[in-house]
């Protein structure tokens, strides 16, 4: 059913962690049987050789022996893709299982992009030395369901949802086909293109009418010190950071460069976007030259970073549902928040129609029903959260 990708540089310490979050993914449903982890390994020097040979047969592995830059080696998974959807996993984050999603999934086959908002991990010493590790839950931007990915990207530019709600390969399952699409259109290039997250969302909002969002997420994703994008975001000097910059300004590919690459991830969307428009249509988009002025005025002005406020939401959030024994790695905060899930799946499964009714008359009295959703949300997480401990203690 699926092909996992999980692209890897020098990064074992996460990596361990990540890989065993994509094997869980997969044995725990029968399902999943046929699905494959694919792991693309970019000449890494720290990979033990006992950690290789004790794969399970559906993981395959593949070590190049030539160092290339990151969007290059993406590209490098394209022709070991076999099943029907894929994704791109980062080697600090994780899958995270979730039967609900995965119901979706299997009953929308005709949809060529499942997408989600993932939840945020910061390992330790992420932040600042020695920083506690951290998480948070989001607030759900859409619901369930089909969406048009025309008022996606107007979402983006208008600035009323978040740049990182853009479908990707990093927070979607796509269909194989898209790339197929893609390469019939465009044979000379690459998929991943620029950044290769961002890019592969172009392609997909431009290949797709609608995409199908799915509230509980199968994702979260991991900000450590091997980060390239937030060490980049933060102004911080690693090996691959000024690696990815000299790739950035030497490239002789014309949609590569891009003016900075430490910009706020809005700005490097917007301009990333307005560089896809020299190859994508955008049939889709209704409103393209709106959004594409809304795109050009981003790259104009000088966003504020609100990261600060964002890290003192997780930290309340980790305090309510989180014990701190499962923060200390992804893999721990992954296998306990499937537990988590499964309880609060459960609990709104045996009230679902109470709830639904209770969920309706608060929407009328309070039209912000994002916050409805959200207060409802966390009520079931702590519920969950206390059968998960009657159950440990009675263990």
């Amino acid at each position: 059913m699926f092909d996992i990708i999980l692209p890897v540089r020098n990064r074992f310490e996460t990596f361990q962690k990540t890989f065993n979050t994509c094997v869980s993914f997969i044995k725990s449903d029968i399902r999943l049987s046929s699905s494959k982890i694919i792991i693309i390994d970019n000449d890494s020097d720290d990979i033990p050789r006992e950690f290789v040979s004790s794969f399970d047969s559906f993981v395959r592995y593949f070590k190049f022996t030539k160092l290339v830059p990151m969007n290059q080696n993406w590209e490098r998974a394209i022709p070991y893709l076999n099943n029907k959807y894929f994704t791109f996993v980062g080697s600090d984050d994780a899958l995270l299982f979730n039967k609900k999603s995965i119901d979706k999934i299997f009953l929308n086959e005709n949809v060529d992009c499942f997408f989600w908002q993932k939840y945020s991990y910061f390992w330790e010493s992420s932040l600042y030395p020695n920083s506690k590790p951290s998480f948070s839950f989001h607030i759900n931007q859409y619901n369930d369901g089909l969406l048009s990915t025309s008022k996606i990207l107007e979402d983006i530019f208008n600035e009323t949802t978040n740049w990182n709600m853009l479908p990707t390969v990093y927070n979607s399952f796509i269909s194989r086909k898209i790339v197929e699409d893609f390469k019939s259109v465009n044979p000379n290039m690459n998929f991943f293109w620029n950044s290769p997250d961002i890019s592969s969302g172009m392609n997909i909002v431009n290949i797709c009418k609608n995409v199908f969002f799915l509230e509980n997420a199968l994702g979260i994703s991991g900000i450590s010190k091997f980060s390239n994008g937030y060490n980049l975001f933060k102004g911080i000097e690693t090996k691959e950071t000024i690696e990815f910059e000299k790739d950035n300004n030497n490239s002789k590919n014309k949609f590569s460069p891009l003016k900075n690459i430490n910009s706020h991830p809005l700005s490097i969307t917007a301009e990333i976007f307005l560089k896809s428009l020299t190859f994508h249509k955008y049939d889709n988009a209704i409103n393209l030259i709106d959004i594409k002025l809304k795109a050009k005025n981003i790259l104009q002005k000088d966003l504020e970073d609100n990261f600060r406020i964002f890290t003192i939401k997780k930290f309340i959030l980790n305090k309510i549902i989180i014990p701190d024994i499962y923060l200390k790695d992804i893999e721990k905060l992954s296998f306990y928040l499937k537990k988590l899930f499964f309880w609060k799946n459960k609990i709104y499964s045996f009230f679902e129609d109470k709830l639904k009714i209770l969920k309706n008359r608060k929407r009328k009295k309070n039209r912000n029903s994002i916050n409805v959703d959200l207060l409802f949300d966390l009520l079931l997480l702590i519920i969950s959260k206390c059968f998960i401990s009657s159950i440990g203690k009675s263990k």
